[in-house]
């Protein structure tokens, strides 16, 4: 699965994951982790998520 599949609408929305449209593709626009519990090393894939906006 790529962020992409995310977005997508094949898919629930994930808790935490905003997407919003960008010309004609769907993007991760926000994650908000603080509240997730998310355990361990954050992956560095999420630097490829290039729209991240500071909500």
């Amino acid at each position: 699965m790529q962020w992409v599949d995310i977005c997508d609408g094949n898919l629930p929305p994930w808790f935490g994951v905003t997407c919003s449209t960008q010309g004609d593709y769907r993007v991760v626009s926000k994650l908000e982790v603080y509240a997730v519990s998310i355990v361990g090393p954050f992956p560095i894939v999420v630097t490829n998520l290039l729209d991240l906006t500071n909500g």
